[in-house]
């Protein structure tokens, strides 16, 4: 858990004092110090602020490919929305400060990030008095400033603020997320149209929500609980709109009794993961089927996880390196209820430290970023075929899978006027579906837009075959997958709970055709499915985020 909740410690610095004397200097770069430890990473981002308001640069100790960039802010000093890269820009940028005075400063410092947040107000005598309020996430390496982020806001006139040090305790994670929306927006992508902007804003606002749910579930992790890791947009990992995805956190040592009563969905399974959902690809250490083992729709069920055997009851041993309980329950179609869950811990947990909500939160949106915008994503988008599909394979049970479970994954790329043909036989399963996600690996808006479907809601031509059709205009036939104005994107099947095994005719087919032509590419029995019976669809899909 040290991992999750950071590092930060604080200081707090006089009103209007020098924040540090530069001791000495290591040769022409004005090092003082190069261990990255809390001590050199807090004289060194002194020395930088230091410089802002004595406009001398000269013992600044900066790299050769600094860079300063204003994230947000209502107006700033000089450079408010621009980038500054390379040394010389820096320190002539440094020279051009105009600030007269500055309030106490409170450093917020994490070691094994090598950062410090400075929060700080200062003002300024031209053109006219102002108060500036400052944010500066100071990224330094081996002595060296590597990079400078700035958040700021602007008042007119003086302010008694100037007295009292910032005291907010949400700094961290609003540094953390104005690292990740420049990180966002930063992408080609995110400009490159309105649905991208729109999707990059949503993407952002997701990961946000995760990365608060963690930091809640966190601090609470004496007395657990099943969280709801599902809404209707934004979420990272191409959440299925067919699953309710609950979790629960996990100590080693710990016992805990999870009990609830089966809805009548088709599938649930709990996997019991090495690392925290959203955060890690967690591995699976154990599967628990309640299908296979007990328990019927309507049923109430237990089982016992951890802690001593427990005699005539269903218990498991606590996979060693277990941190999380992930519960699926995936769905059919709209009306199928869900299964009631809860969580006990049964041991006497051990007292938990300081809980800093804020900072955890912030920590999980880098970590969550790192792992999916850095990561995941842009090498799935290397790897992963275009308008072509693959054969079903088991899912990667060591990166988050469900084990039992059959997918297939790939990208489409269309354009307006074109139609994605997809054609696979409907298999003996409790579960069968496809599902659209953006470039972002995100699933679209799910209520507006009939994004996914399963075997049981698709139209069976009377070939035993199921024909998805993926098009940016509504083509008026069964089946269609509405990309939600994406032209460009990801497709994901699945099978759970196979009674038959698939076999090379249950590989799905993929054929890029005109629009125009789409009639002659299907069935002559296929239906027409009016404006109107579409709408009766998309309206159907409107209930699963109020009772889920």
């Amino acid at each position: 858990m040290a991992t999750m909740t950071g590092r930060y410690a604080y200081v707090l610095l006089g009103a209007l004092a020098p924040l540090a004397a530069a001791t000495a200097s290591a040769g022409d770069d004005h090092r003082i110090c190069a261990d990255d430890g809390r001590a050199c990473l807090e004289s060194t981002a002194r020395l930088y602020l230091d410089a802002l308001m004595s406009a001398d640069d000269s013992k600044v100790p900066l790299a050769a490919d600094v860079r300063r960039t204003h994230a947000l802010g209502n107006g700033a000093p000089v450079n408010q929305g621009r980038t500054i890269v390379g040394e010389a820009a820096m320190r002539a940028s440094i020279r051009a400060e105009k600030l007269t005075s500055r309030g106490p400063v409170r450093l917020f410092t994490d070691e094994e990030r090598r950062e410090v947040i400075a929060l700080w107000e200062s003002a300024t005598a031209t053109p006219a008095q102002r108060t500036i309020t400052v944010m500066d996430r100071i990224r330094i390496d081996n002595g060296l400033i590597r990079e400078v982020e700035v958040i700021s806001a602007v008042r007119e006139g003086a302010t008694d603020a100037m007295a009292a040090p910032p005291t907010d305790p949400a700094a961290p994670l609003i540094a953390a997320l104005a690292e990740v929306s420049t990180k966002l927006h930063s992408t080609p992508y995110a400009s490159s149209s309105d649905v991208a902007r729109r999707n990059t804003e949503t993407y952002l606002a997701g990961l946000l929500t995760q990365a608060w749910g963690f930091a809640e579930q966190l601090n609470m992790i004496g007395t657990p609980y099943f969280s709801r890791g599902a809404t209707v947009e934004g979420l990272p990992g191409l959440y299925n709109p067919d699953n309710l995805y609950r979790s629960a956190l996990l100590e080693p040592g710990g016992a805990y009794r999870i009990y609830g009563r089966r809805g009548s969905h088709a599938d649930l399974s709990f996997q019991i993961i090495d690392q925290y959902p959203i955060v890690g690809l967690g591995k699976n250490l154990m599967v628990v089927r309640p299908d296979d083992l007990w328990g019927e729709p309507g049923e109430d069920f237990e089982f016992y996880l951890g802690g001593a055997p427990r005699a005539g009851a269903r218990w498991f041993a606590m996979p060693d390196n277990a941190v999380a309980v992930l519960s699926r329950q995936s769905f059919g179609d709209w009306h199928e209820t869900p299964t009631s869950l809860f969580i006990e811990r049964l041991d006497m947990p051990a007292p938990h430290g300081d809980r800093r909500p804020f900072a955890q939160a912030a920590n999980a949106l880098r970590k969550a970023t790192a792992l999916w915008v850095d990561g995941y994503v842009p090498e799935i988008e290397r790897h992963t075929p275009v308008n072509s599909l693959p054969a079903p394979r088991p899912s990667a049970t060591d990166a988050g899978g469900l084990g039992g479970q059959m997918s297939v994954m790939a990208r489409y790329r269309i354009q307006k006027g074109e139609a994605l043909l997809i054609s696979v036989r409907k298999a003996d399963a409790a579960y069968q579906g496809i599902q659209l996600g953006d470039p972002w690996f995100v699933t679209p808006n799910t209520v507006e837009h009939q994004v996914s479907l399963t075997a049981r809601q698709a139209h069976v031509d009377d070939d035993g075959v199921i024909r998805f059709v993926i098009s940016l205009d509504d083509p008026g036939v069964p089946n269609w997958l509405d990309p939600a104005g994406n032209p460009e994107g990801y497709i994901f099947m699945r099978w759970q709970n196979i009674r038959t095994p698939l076999t090379d005719r249950d590989a799905p087919a993929a054929r890029l055709i005109r629009l125009a032509s789409l009639r002659q590419a299907l069935p002559a029995s296929t239906p027409v499915v009016s404006t109107i019976e579409r709408r009766k669809q998309v309206a159907e899909r409107k209930w699963a985020p109020q009772v889920r």
